[in-house]
C-alpha cells in the first residue's frame, strides 16, 4: 500500500469515527448547566472542525482543509467559571 493510499484511508476511518463523537458533543452541549455552556459548545466547535478536516483531506479537498483546527490554536477555549465560591 502507497504512503499516499494509506493516508486517505486514515483519513476516512477518522472522519466516520468522528461522526459520532460530533453528535455526542452536540447531545452533551444542548444539555449543558448555564456554567458550562459555552465550554460544551467549544468542544463542538473542536470535533466539528476536525470531522471536516478529515472529511476534506478524504475527498481530497486539501488546501483549506487545515484552517479550521487552526483557527482552534488561535482561539484558546474558554474557562469555566469558578465554581468553589
Amino acid at each position: 500500500m502507497t504512503a499516499s493510499r494509506y493516508w486517505a484511508l486514515r483519513n476516512k476511518a477518522s472522519h466516520t469515527a468522528l461522526a459520532e463523537f460530533t453528535q455526542r458533543y452536540r447531545e452533551i452541549a444542548a444539555i449543558a448547566p448555564p456554567d458550562f455552556k459555552e465550554l460544551a459548545e467549544s468542544m463542538v466547535t473542536h470535533e466539528e472542525s476536525l470531522f471536516n478536516l478529515f472529511r476534506n483531506e478524504a475527498r481530497g479537498e486539501v488546501d483549506d482543509s487545515i484552517n479550521a483546527v487552526v483557527d482552534q490554536l488561535v482561539f484558546p477555549l474558554p474557562k469555566p467559571k469558578d465554581l468553589s465560591s
